[in-house]
């Protein structure tokens, strides 16, 4: 029997980076290696694993059908197949979707009897499927592999069935250190209760590792959870609300002596460290509500792609906030109701009770309202009735082939081309709140990202040429390959009433880097940031769904992205 070859440096990291949760890292390492490590025996079935734990269903499938009808059939590929359907029967209630993945999972079972983990997914999925007798049948046979001795394998805490202890996604947040200058009535969490707060964080934790964990890094909570999450050596992820640089200043830096360095201490060992925003947020900005958003939706995410359980840790006071985007926010947030296929389980709210510790610990009676920085009240969003921050999704779009136009055909591209966008808004469900046009481009805010995906999708296939749409601009007068390319994004942006062409208009950072990234975009493609991802996750849209495909380094000062590209659900 041939030996196989020894595994490649990209190989090695990947499969670490798959280990830890971390499948994006992963897909990034085994697309930029080598052709010679893409020509391993092993690399394929790897590739197809990074797929399908960043959401890419389809994709893996091609990979994995392919290593199927090469002849290498084993229990690791069909109950991947198996995977890859069940994703697909989530995300687009597919019963077609459904028999097949149970059907990968049988098959898988008769492989490798003893294996436990295609065994209870094809169980709990012929139960969902109403077949209670084969489900039986099937829960009865992992019921009695739990119950014998077994070898542990190297990847086994991975595994989702009941017998192993998975690792728990933990997405933390909680109040910042009082400020030594702050007034008594003003006080939450006061220095000397530091002590009580870690204790109660690390009392949760034991109670869930292994775990990985999701959190912001500002002083008070947010570092006594990572430094907890540390001391157990634990896998965390960091995302502050705007640049390191300005996060330190006005959300580290103010609670005195030693708690930047205990800021740099746990950002080190951290997997990941983003950033929201590419500004520091204004107070009480509908930004912060924004950097929550995210952060909860990376959780559920990655919750989802690894079927695991979900725990969001608050450490609060008890009492509503002034403004968007604190704790009193992430509690309201993980008290919703989650479309079933966000997770396994209704994710968990756990809450560390900071009025408590402080009435037991130190004797201070009541705390007041939540307030992000200053003292400014939701209502100080709007200035003179003018002026509004909200979070919006962002359509950019260019027309190509435009510049090829010759003059006479400029009336012919108005009356056609725009013509038909007209039309379509003016029949499309989806509408935006507001739209601005140019030449050869235009832009439109919608209020949710579900909106703007679907229009997106709508767009390309009224204007796009075949094979990507149906139009036919030669009938028109027009060049046949005239098409268009689109780009999303999503984030808190400013509205307000434009007084040189006297009507509301939408500016700030966020528009700026919808519009750095449609240049990238090819012809007939439709690309999003990851924010707009993440947003378009966590309301589990039926619609379409993002393949992730790689980093684009943006002009205009926006920086190295994380880039999807948007299609039709399977």
């Amino acid at each position: 029997m041939a030996k196989s070859p020894p595994e490649t440096e990209s190989e090695r990291q990947a499969r670490i980076a798959l280990k830890e949760g971390d499948a994006f890292t992963a897909l990034r390492i085994l697309e930029g290696a080598s052709l010679h490590e893409k020509l391993q025996p092993g690399f394929p079935y790897l590739y197809a694993q990074a797929l399908a734990q960043t959401g890419q269903s389809r994709r893996a499938r091609v990979v994995l059908m392919d290593l199927l009808n090469r002849g290498n059939v084993t229990c690791d590929i069909l109950s991947l197949v198996g995977r890859t359907f069940k994703e697909t029967w989530l995300r687009t209630g597919s019963t077609e979707a459904l028999s097949a993945a149970i059907a990968a999972y049988q098959k898988a079972v008769g492989l490798a009897p003893a294996d436990p983990f295609p065994a209870i997914n094809a169980a709990s999925l012929s139960l969902l499927a109403g077949n209670v007798a084969s489900a039986c049948e099937l829960a009865s046979h992992t019921l009695r592999l739990c119950q014998k001795p077994r070898k542990s394998k190297e990847d086994d805490h991975w595994r989702d069935a009941d017998c192993f202890r998975a690792p728990a996604i933990i997405v933390f947040s909680g109040h910042m250190l009082d400020s030594p200058e702050s007034p008594p009535r003003e006080r939450r969490f006061p220095a000397e209760l530091e002590p009580a707060v870690a204790s109660e964080i690390r009392r949760v934790l034991a109670d869930s590792l292994p775990a990985i964990g999701f959190s912001s890094a500002a002083a008070g909570s947010d570092i006594l959870f990572l430094e907890q999450m540390r001391s157990f050596e634990q896998t965390y992820h960091i995302l502050l609300s705007g640049p390191e640089k300005e996060f330190v200043e006005r959300s580290v830096s103010y609670a005195g002596a030693g708690w930047e360095e205990r800021f740099r201490n746990v950002l080190r060992p951290a997997k990941s460290v983003d950033e929201a925003n590419s500004h520091h947020p204004a107070d009480n900005s509908p930004a912060y509500w924004f950097a929550t958003r995210l952060l909860s939706g990376q959780a559920l995410i990655q919750a989802k792609q690894l079927n695991l359980d979900l725990i969001a840790l608050a450490v609060w006071n008890g009492k509503p906030g002034a403004g968007l985007g604190g704790t009193a926010s992430f509690i309201d947030y993980w008290s919703l109701d989650f479309h079933p296929g966000l997770g396994q389980t209704k994710p968990k709210l756990e809450i560390i009770p900071l009025d408590s510790l402080i009435a037991e610990r130190v004797g201070i009676g009541g705390a007041v309202e939540e307030l992000i920085t200053g003292s400014q009240t939701k209502t100080d969003q709007r200035t003179a009735g003018q002026i509004q921050q909200d979070i919006k999704a962002i359509l950019f779009a260019n027309v190509v082939g435009f510049n090829t136009l010759t003059e006479e055909q400029l009336p012919l591209f108005n009356e056609h081309f725009l013509g038909a966008a007209s039309r379509l808004l003016g029949a499309s469900s989806d509408k935006p709140c507001s739209v601005n046009a140019w030449g050869n481009g235009f832009y439109m805010v919608f209020d949710e990202v579900d909106q703007a995906g679907r229009f997106a999708l709508q767009l390309r296939q009224m204007l796009e040429p075949p094979p990507g749409g149906e139009a036919g601009w030669s009938l028109h007068g027009l060049p046949a390959d005239l098409g268009i390319r689109i780009a999303l994004h999503a984030g808190p942006v400013f509205s307000m009433f434009n007084p040189l062409v006297r009507h509301i208009a939408f500016s700030g950072r966020h528009m700026n880097l919808a519009a750095a990234l449609e240049p990238t975009t090819s012809k007939g493609e439709i690309l999003a940031t990851e924010h707009f991802v993440i947003l378009a996750a966590t309301n589990a849209i039926p619609d379409f769904f993002c393949e992730y495909i790689g980093q684009r380094g943006l002009s205009q000062d926006a920086g190295v992205v994380r880039v999807y590209r948007l299609n039709h659900a399977e």
